[in-house]
């Protein structure tokens, strides 16, 4: 390989998300094997002589060794000599874990954004859960937003389950020219409570609802109880990140009559325009 040359390197286990982005990038793809030490500990060997930029394609998942490579993996390449390495990732995950919830609990969202942002040059990621998980990364994420460009047909308006998806609810509003709404979300311990703004206008409205992450659903569907009581006519939701879709559309019927995920996790399946923005925000 010329030392010039382009590269995106990643595992080999998401390989067909590595040849995506080389085949993007017009780069060279590099697969690395993650396996372990006789003891037990993780083990990677990077290319030997890596270019002096380095694109980093992997998704940071909940478990610990997902992390613990993506790190490795970028000082292994510093220390062949590259000289800027970036990390294109999909999905990173503690960003939930962004704030203090009981006394002496550490925010684990934070310490990733901080260990990421020492390790890498550049952190591109896929709508970033919240402005406290951003911070953590001290002005080196770059957050690729999916809202901007969406496109729905037959949607009279926008509505946001909660607070924090209430920027998501604008841009998805402005990019549909429709109104938004934005409902209260109330949890009483395993209970999930919503309330609509008084004089949100929902009779007859076919109403999509906008959030970055639907795990056990329970949001969505609480807030699709509230609309329907409001006399909407038909609800349609669409995420960022879905844990499992096909169990999330079963969960949430008939409340919603249909879910869309940009990523899948469950699935990997990533939507391609979503990956293209990705992409773009590279070069």
């Amino acid at each position: 390989m010329a030392p010039n040359k382009k590269s995106v390197v990643g595992f080999e286990d998401e390989a067909a998300l590595v040849r995506t982005a080389a085949r993007s990038l017009k780069a060279h793809a590099i697969l690395v094997k993650a396996g372990k030490y006789r003891a037990g500990e993780l083990k990677i060997i990077g290319p030997a002589k890596p270019p002096r930029s380095v694109s980093v394609v992997a998704n940071v998942k909940e478990n610990t060794d997902s992390l613990f490579r993506v790190l490795l993996l970028s000082h292994e390449l510093r220390e062949a000599g590259a000289k800027r390495v970036e990390l294109i990732a999909p999905w990173i995950a503690y960003g939930r874990q962004d704030r203090v919830v009981h006394p002496g609990e550490e925010p684990a969202g934070l310490m990733v954004g901080r260990l990421l942002s020492a390790m890498f040059d550049r952190i591109i990621t896929l709508d970033a859960h919240s402005q406290a998980f951003m911070d953590s990364y001290k002005g080196k994420l770059v957050d690729v937003i999916p809202w901007q460009t969406i496109k729905a047909k037959n949607i009279d308006l926008v509505a946001a389950p909660d607070h924090g998806a209430a920027w998501r609810a604008s841009y998805a509003a402005d990019a549909l020219g429709v109104p938004f709404v934005v409902i209260e979300k109330k949890r009483e311990g395993k209970i999930v409570k919503s309330k609509l703004p008084l004089g949100t206008k929902a009779k007859g409205a076919r109403v999509l609802l906008v959030d970055d992450i639907a795990d056990s659903g329970g949001t969505l569907k609480a807030a699709a109880r509230e609309l329907k009581k409001a006399g909407a006519s038909q609800i349609t939701a669409l995420v960022t990140h879905a844990f499992g879709l096909s169990r999330l559309q079963r969960h949430l019927r008939p409340e919603i009559i249909s879910i869309r995920a940009v990523f899948d996790h469950a699935a990997g399946k990533l939507e391609p325009e979503a990956f293209g923005m990705l992409v773009k925000a590279v070069r």
